[in-house]
């Protein structure tokens, strides 16, 4: 022994793992667990080396004194690759070495790359015909590896050098159609272990819980697989959107699935921003369109002007198959413009329901005003609620010679046009593409017995039902319509030419409601009165709206009381189901 020289004994901790024999760039011999060993002086230099640490075991190296690194990490690899059950272990130690001294390198050796493993829970391999996971690594040149599932051996865990991975899930149902879908693992560091647990769920992305200890950093993802995002069998569909509630129809025209009866048939909507999927039974099933099964259902109480995402959906126990995914959007809630009557102008002596004479959406009796300069409709302050109701007023005109009975109306059209002194002719319709189920809204009437009487009869040629020994009626209706319609009254010939048909033989009518007589009589307060829309045809839009309202419901036959008057306020269109 010189005086300057140390000796050095070298321990290192036991490392337990499993490994193969496995990839392109990893030697066949690679055996994780025999490590070499590296002392480097302080100039970075190897000094002494050996390719089994074993072979050194309770051996007293000599050194010259001075500051030395031990190095060690499994023999015969750089880890530098990716492979099945090829950890590669690294450490590193600092010692200085004392002029006859016994020192000693304890080095312990930890995971240097990333370990991923991946399972596939039950319920995928029930429910997909195939699946397995691609996991590629951001480092240039590292081949990928894959998992399968069903096949054992692919399952076992792999090795990648430090960099970001990619886990892709490709996935075939049993109709055939195939789905991916990648997650991103960022942040990678040595030791950490990626554990991928793939299973069904009805909703959901993905979720992950982190645990660490002084070996290893374990990310722990199950990944779930919802059928919202898949297509286990293929249909055609239909639907007809309301406001509030949709019909759907689904032809299921391919499929590997066989629907027993034990099974439930329903359909799934998820409302656009929305992850909760709203359950609809079905109500009517094993209905057939040649050898295909139909299944229809109405949903209820949706949002308005809102889409939707929907699909029939076929749930046998713990597993639900999805069909493919449609798509409908609710229609708006309309209201009538100036609905509570607030807003009122007079223009040239006549008065509009409306801010202005050059935006009208209600139309009146008043253009007859030109003529007699008198005003059968008119705002007032004695309102349901607000400031300002409408009031029509029905009136006895004689001026000028002219002697005539007026009813005060009001509508959604233009103004009529005056045909002289005979009367008017009147374009009832405003655009309107929505469709309600009710109108409702408050009225005041006042009134007494008829005391003014025309020579016009009712289309059938019988005379209006209204007698001098009989009050007055007011009158409501609405309708939706595909065209405008015209009403002329200057004539009995040209009333009965425009008289239009609100029935279900009349193809113009979507919809349809009047209110009743019984309705329509005195009343000194405030009362709610509805009309239902009744629909002839439920699968087409309307074009256009028409609402009227007149203080004598005869009035276009010259009969009535000219003392009526009709107070309403308030209207609401609403858009529950309606009746058929």
């Amino acid at each position: 022994m010189t005086d300057n020289t140390g000796y050095l004994t070298i321990s290192v901790a036991t490392v337990n793992s499993t490994h193969n024999k496995d990839t392109r760039a990893i030697p066949a011999e690679y055996n994780a667990k025999q490590l070499a060993v590296e002392i480097l002086n302080s100039k970075g230099a190897v000094v002494k080396q050996t390719d089994d640490a074993s072979m050194w075991r309770d051996e007293q190296i000599a050194l010259s004194a001075g500051a030395y690194t031990v190095r060690v990490h499994s023999n015969n690899w750089d880890g530098n690759d990716s492979g099945r059950d090829v950890p590669f272990y690294a450490g590193a130690t600092e010692v200085t070495i004392v002029s006859g001294v016994k020192s000693e390198a304890k080095v312990t050796c930890t995971l240097a790359n990333v370990k991923v493993s991946v399972d596939f829970d039950k319920s995928v391999a029930q429910k997909f015909a195939s699946a397995y996971v691609e996991v590629t690594s951001a480092v240039t040149g590292i081949l990928p590896q894959t998992f399968t599932l069903g096949n054992e051996a692919s399952l076992a865990a792999a090795y990648f050098p430090v960099g970001n991975l990619t886990a892709t899930l490709h996935i075939t149902n049993r109709a055939g159609k195939q789905f991916t879908k990648a997650t991103v693992l960022d942040n990678v560091q040595a030791r950490d272990h990626y554990k991928l647990h793939y299973t069904v769920a009805p909703t959901g992305d993905g979720e992950f819980t982190v645990t660490a200890n002084d070996t290893e950093t374990t990310y722990s993802y199950t990944f779930f697989v919802p059928g919202t995002t898949t297509e286990d069998f293929v249909t055609t569909s239909s639907n007809n959107a309301w406001a509030t509630f949709v019909t759907l129809e689904s032809e299921v025209v391919e499929t590997e699935i066989e629907f027993k009866e034990e099974g439930q048939v329903c359909y799934e909507l998820t409302a656009q921003g929305e992850e909760e999927a709203i359950t609809v039974p079905i109500e009517q099933a094993e209905t057939t369109r040649g050898t295909n099964p139909v299944y229809r259902a109405t949903a209820k109480n949706l949002q308005p002007g809102t889409s939707y995402t929907y699909r029939l959906a076929y749930k046998e126990g713990d597993l639900t198959y999805r069909g493919t995914a449609h798509t409908f959007t609710t229609e708006e809630a309309a209201q009538l413009p100036n609905s509570g009557f607030e807003d009122w102008c007079t223009s040239s002596g006549l008065n509009y329901a409306a801010p202005d004479a050059q935006n009208l959406f209600w139309g009146s009796s008043n253009v007859n005003a030109v003529i007699t300069k008198i005003n059968g409709v008119s705002g007032t302050t004695d309102a349901y609620s607000g400031t300002k109701a409408a009031l029509m007023e029905s009136k006895y005109v004689s001026i000028i010679g002219i002697k005539k009975f007026a009813a005060g109306s009001l509508f959604t059209g233009t103004m009529p046009k005056v045909a002289g002194t005979n009367g008017a002719i009147i374009d009832f319709g405003r655009p309107f593409t929505t469709r309600p189920s009710q109108l409702t809204g408050y009225f005041k009437y006042a009134t007494a017995r008829v005391n003014r009487t025309g020579s016009y009869k009712l289309k059938d040629g019988s005379n209006v039902p209204l007698t001098t020994n009989d009050n007055d009626l007011w009158s409501a209706y609405v309708v939706l319509l595909k065209d405008k319609y015209t009403l002329d009254n200057s004539s009995q010939e040209k009333l009965n030419a425009t008289t239009p048909d609100f029935s279900a033989n009349n193809p113009n009518v979507i919809a349809y409601g009047a209110l009743p007589d019984a309705n329509c009589i005195q009343m000194g307060e405030w009362t709610k009165f509805a009309i239902d829309l009744h629909y002839y045809n439920t699968t087409e839009r309307p074009s256009y709206i028409a609402v009227v309202f007149s203080a004598s419901k005869y009035g276009d036959y010259f009969t009535g009381c000219d003392q009526s008057k009709l107070w309403i306020d308030e209207l609401e269109l609403v858009y529950d189901e309606p009746s058929f």
